[in-house]
């Protein structure tokens, strides 16, 4: 049983003891380990309007994989008033099946995102931007961006891929301007209105899947090496 699967079950168990009805699901994405990376830059850009421009593309739009949670249709059949009991208790449950699978205290789901990004990036930090190997791939790879006029704030090993890509998901969260729950919200655009935005960001994806080559073949599995303790006590899976 997947870590994630885990949580779920430790959800659900809550959730009945809350009075509540909840499926434990985990999302299981398109598969794209027969798309190369600039195809997949092509499809999905750097994820961001992606899911707006061609919705019903599952490699690019892997919210999809999303909408099948079954505890969608079990909430939409909920009055207001229990809608927003079952939100509260699904916030407690998964705060408990935090501290029962990690033994650590978080607030919400974006606490424990966050508390989790942190650690890693400090730990994977540490090693990776101080790396003689890596600083020169990353120097070229910014060279390289800057010389194809691809704006990016930061040349370090660990930011470099980031600084690339956040100024699009950025750009989606300001058309919005609005949260909720402490994430950004999407903003509701038809497939026509987010297509200039998402070719400008396909653009920028397919010359960062170009200059950037090199450097992520040597710096995603070091990071995935560094990261997997932390995931591990954080019950998370393992990414690069």
């Amino acid at each position: 049983m997947s870590v994630e699967m885990r949580k779920q079950m430790l959800i659900a168990e809550c959730m009945r003891q809350e009075g509540f009805t909840y499926v434990p699901f985990e999302a299981r994405l398109a598969d794209t380990s027969a798309v190369s990376r600039r195809e997949l830059a092509a499809r999905r850009g750097f994820g961001a309007f992606a899911h707006l421009a061609v919705p019903d593309d599952p490699v690019a739009n892997y919210w999809l994989a999303y909408d099948k949670d079954p505890n969608i249709k079990l909430r939409q059949a909920l009055s207001l008033t229990q809608r927003r009991a079952w939100a509260k208790a699904f916030g407690r449950c998964f705060v408990v099946a935090v501290k029962r699978l990690t033994g650590k205290t978080v607030k919400d789901f974006v606490d424990y995102q966050m508390s989790y990004g942190k650690e890693v990036h400090a730990a994977v930090s540490r090693e990776l931007d101080t790396d003689p190997y890596l600083l020169r791939l990353a120097k070229a790879y910014s060279t390289c961006l800057s010389a194809r006029g691809v704006r990016h704030a930061s040349s370090k090993p660990t930011e470099i891929t980031g600084a690339v890509s956040r100024p699009f998901h950025d750009e989606l969260h300001a058309i919005s301007g609005k949260t909720k729950n402490g994430l950004p919200v999407v903003p509701n655009m038809s497939p026509e209105a987010a297509k200039p935005y998402f070719e400008r960001e396909v653009r920028a994806a397919l010359i960062d899947t170009d200059c950037g080559q090199t450097f992520r073949n040597a710096y995603f599995p070091r990071r995935a090496q560094l990261s997997a303790p932390y995931a591990k006590a954080w019950a998370m899976p393992v990414q690069g």
